[in-house]
């Protein structure tokens, strides 16, 4: 479930092996967790229910991993590298 809903991802080359695989891990000891036994699943009901809370929670993580890389674009004196905040940061050095 986890990996059919990240695969995409992957193979775009939005997230690396290394991402792919923590993010991998980490849904599906969720997902273990939260479904407990393959009774959980058993059903087609319920087994979409979890396919789309797997996928919910794969797009959680990826998100989380967007935010980080974000604040790692931030240099050492607080300015980001990238254009994208342009305009807040003018503001702030016009007060």
């Amino acid at each position: 479930m986890v990996g059919a809903a990240l695969k995409p991802r992957y193979h775009a080359k939005e997230i690396t092996s290394e991402q792919y695989t923590a993010i991998c891990r980490d849904v599906s000891r969720m997902m273990y967790d939260r479904v407990g036994d393959a009774k959980g699943i058993a059903d087609q009901g319920e087994r979409n229910k979890w396919v789309e809370v797997a996928a919910e929670e794969v797009e959680k993580a990826l998100a989380s991993l967007n935010n980080e890389q974000k604040a790692a674009n931030v240099t050492k004196n607080g300015v980001r590298e990238h254009d994208d905040d342009a305009e807040s940061s003018a503001a702030y050095h016009d007060k």
